[in-house]
């Protein structure tokens, strides 16, 4: 509670996943992502408070403040989450995501009572130019494409902001690490150093030019932001970005040399042919049932260029490029991995290529509460009709009250493993279940009843808020596949303690009684927990026991 706590949106992405790492030790994140903690490869840590959220929804949004104020509040909004795609349309995502999902962070942090939000923009939603044309902190973001416009408007909406914290718009270069993961600098890589027919090309003259900042340069800037907060302005845009450009031709001249050990002089075709030659390459493509990267609207920016000076956000954080992490420099860097680790490099710049728009886990999780209260009274009242005394003989002798807790921490142990892709908290539940249920007289064929009428109930409450037959089956098969491994794990329990060789502690060594009422809600509270995902395995612990 002593560290200060920032929320950080987007915090499965490439920048994020960085910042975590690096800030783990100096800050409390309470990081918001589509993606788990499990699934984005960030490792539990006890500063690391986790929760997969839609910033779209303000509904999912509205109940983070409470739990965050409860582990020690916020001091900053580190915003990061945006979206982006490479089709050059309009996507409702662009709004829904980049606007929207903003003005809901923004109402956040209000709540939360923040110092500074810190908002990352981006350069390439700067109009293009030629080298006359210089972009610098006062340049608005005002290109004419769908990107630009929701980062523009979502500028907007944080300056209507600023009578409640202090905000700092940071637009940044192209970011990039040892391993690329910058999409279109992974595209050229793959081209030019490839043997394929287009591997000399270069669009116009190769005047085509950015900025491009290594990520370890850029963390440092967020270092720098966080810890000279105090002595900022009160309202401040920030570049993140070397000075000057780097073009097409720099990029290739080196990547070349270093690759082939010599420079192999480019084939330099000009913009109007090459126009036509992409539009027939598209073309192309599509017939073949694969998408090409160069899209026509790419031509629009061949020899245009985003020239950089971002000499007053240096002086202002004291921070500088490290001439080690220069890109030109760097390539070999990432060259080497290319070369050496051709696995890792295609699987990391692969999953930056993605662009994931629906998150249906968190739909679906969604779903599973809102429909928590009626699935777990239809199913208890079918558990207790008198035609089932003798089915669920011992579920019936628990009592309505214990039955129905019972009931609840399945349904949402099941919601959960749905959420974050994680089963092993079920596996783990199902292991300490099984001993107590044993002990207790229970047959596998009453569980598994139980289990089963609880997937048919699930299932027959959800499958309305489905709109499509695929959606339909992948949530029957989620929870199935949930079902079935619960069942089998108790399953395979029994049949060690019919033969006497438990794995676990005896019942009432370690365990604490499941037994209790009270004590069933309170392991239900903590399950719903909005951060529930981070703290599980922190100790080692499950709440409803040690871990077996």
């Amino acid at each position: 509670m002593e560290k200060e706590g920032i929320v950080v949106t987007g915090a499965s992405g490439f920048i994020g996943r960085h910042f975590i790492e690096a800030s783990k030790e100096k800050y409390r994140l309470f990081c918001l992502a589509r993606r788990s903690q499990l699934e984005s490869g960030i490792p539990k840590h006890q500063n690391i408070f986790w929760t997969q959220v839609d910033i779209g929804s303000f509904t999912d949004i509205r109940e983070l403040g409470e739990s965050i104020r409860k582990l020690g509040g916020a001091n900053y909004v580190m915003h990061l989450a945006g979206y982006y795609d490479f089709s050059y349309k309009d996507h409702p995502e662009y709004y829904r995501t980049n606007v929207l999902g903003t003005e809901n962070i923004l109402k956040l942090a209000k709540e939360l009572e923040i110092r500074r939000f810190i908002f990352s923009s981006s350069l390439a939603a700067c109009k293009f130019g030629d080298f006359d044309h210089i972009i610098t902190e006062e340049t608005p973001p005002a290109a004419d494409f769908a990107y630009a416009r929701s980062k523009c408007l979502a500028e907007n909406c944080i300056k209507e902001f600023s009578g409640d914290f202090s905000y700092a718009i940071v637009r940044l270069a192209a970011v990039f690490s040892d391993w690329c993961e910058y999409p279109p600098l992974f595209m050229f890589l793959s081209t030019w150093l490839s043997k394929k027919w287009k591997s000399r090309i270069l669009g116009g003259k190769g005047e085509s030019a950015i900025t491009y900042i290594h990520i370890n340069d850029l963390i440092r800037f967020f270092d720098l932001l966080l810890e000279r907060d105090n002595t900022l302005p009160h309202e401040l845009t920030l570049i993140a970005s070397p000075d000057g450009t780097i073009s097409h031709n720099d990029l290739y001249k080196a990547s070349t040399k270093y690759h082939f050990g010599k420079y192999r002089k480019p084939i330099r075709i000009p913009k109007l042919i090459a126009y036509p030659g992409v539009l027939a390459l598209n073309f192309l493509s599509n017939m073949l049932g694969f998408e090409s990267f160069e899209k026509p609207w790419m031509i629009k920016y061949v020899d245009k260029k985003l020239v950089v000076d971002s000499t007053r956000s240096q002086k202002l954080l004291g921070w500088k490029i490290a001439k080690r992490y220069d890109v030109l420099r760097r390539l070999l860097f990432l060259l080497e991995n290319r070369k050496n680790h051709s696995i890792t490099w295609s699987i990391r710049n692969e999953m930056a290529l993605k662009r994931t728009v629906e998150r249906t886990t968190i739909l679906y999780y969604d779903i599973f509460k809102k429909h928590r209260s009626a699935a777990v009274e239809k199913l208890l009242e079918y558990l207790l009709l008198p035609e089932h005394a003798e089915r669920f003989v011992h579920y019936q002798a628990m009592g309505r009250d214990l039955l129905k807790m019972y009931i609840t921490l399945i349904y949402q142990l099941i919601a959960i493993s749905i959420r974050t892709g994680d089963r092993m908290v079920l596996r783990k539940y199902a292991q300490i279940i099984a001993y107590r249920r044993f002990n207790s007289g229970f047959k596998i064929e009453e569980i598994a009843g139980l289990l089963n009428s609880m997937e048919t109930t699930i299932n027959a409450a959800a499958n309305p808020e489905l709109t499509t037959s695929d959606s339909k089956r992948e949530f029957n098969n989620f929870v199935s596949i949930a079902i079935q491994l619960v069942i089998d794990e108790i399953d395979e329990s029994f049949a060690r303690l019919l033969k006497q060789e438990p794995h676990a502690p005896a019942v009432g060594e370690k365990f604490p009684s499941l037994e209790s009422t009270d004590e069933m809600k309170q392991i239900v509270s903590q399950l719903e927990d909005t951060f529930y995902d981070s703290l599980e395995h922190l100790d080692g612990d499950l709440p409803f026991g040690p871990v077996v």
